[in-house]
């Protein structure tokens, strides 16, 4: 299942208009037809219209629980600190508020923002957590994890096609140098070239195993000034720092 973010959807009398606002706010319910009511009781397990909207949000309340276990756990894969993953998907959606998305691409955006890592759980523990200086070659293999984690939740059913391109992509730099395939400006998703934004920043303000300390939230915002048009889309770095004072807040207050 897949993370969303919480919210009340307001009076609603009946089952449609239950089905309204939650889908008005989230892609993850399609009204197609009559019939669509009764089967969304079906399956929520609820039978009267007005049951609905608890289910709903017992639903939602259930997936963000597991979901959020899961990203803590891929998080101790990594020998992260847990919340690092949920944090850089709070500051995704954010950052897909400051971008302009609306709802349907900044729910995928989110997606990828959270199984951006996922490919790791692929890697050996030896090579993803070796304090010292990587081989050439362990270094190549450590770059294969957007590709696999990617492939994976494609084949797991898991994520559409623009997740996973997103998933697949986030590592790319837009001069070119990036990885897996080395896509060039335009030519990365532009889903992909906003977490490149998200992803680094939020790693470089966050503890990982293979450094003492981290940057700073200034410290970070800086980078991704000096580095605009070579690692970073200009346009999305500006728009990042323009809403950097929402954009930064640290989850969970969201």
């Amino acid at each position: 299942m897949l993370w969303i973010p919480l919210a009340r959807f307001g009076r609603a009398q009946t089952v449609r208009e239950v089905l309204s606002q939650v889908a008005s706010r989230y892609p993850i319910l399609e009204c197609r037809g009559s019939d669509a009511a009764p089967a969304a009781r079906i399956l929520l397990g609820c039978g009267k219209p007005e049951q609905l909207l608890p289910a709903v949000e017992a639903a939602l309340d259930r997936i963000t629980a597991e979901t959020a276990l899961l990203a803590d756990a891929l998080d101790a894969r990594e020998d992260i600190p847990p919340g690092a993953t949920m944090r850089t998907a709070a500051h995704a959606a954010r950052f897909a508020r400051a971008v302009g998305f609306p709802p349907e691409q900044a729910w995928r955006f989110q997606q990828a923002a959270l199984w951006r890592g996922v490919g790791k759980l692929l890697l050996d523990n030896d090579l993803l957590l070796k304090k010292n200086l990587l081989t050439y070659d362990e270094w190549l293999k450590i770059r294969t994890y957007p590709a696999l984690g990617a492939d994976l939740l494609i084949r797991r059913g898991l994520a559409d096609a623009v997740i996973a391109e997103t998933v697949r992509h986030h590592t790319e730099n837009y001069d070119g140098t990036g990885y897996p395939n080395g896509l060039e400006g335009p030519a990365i998703p532009l889903e992909a070239r906003a977490l490149r934004v998200v992803d680094v920043f939020c790693a470089m303000t966050s503890p990982r195993h293979y450094r003492s300390v981290h940057a700073s939230v200034p410290d970070g915002l800086e980078y991704l000034r000096l580095h605009r048009s070579s690692q970073f889309d200009l346009d999305l770095v500006d728009r990042f720092l323009a809403a950097a004072a929402d954009i930064t807040r640290e989850w969970p207050e969201i």
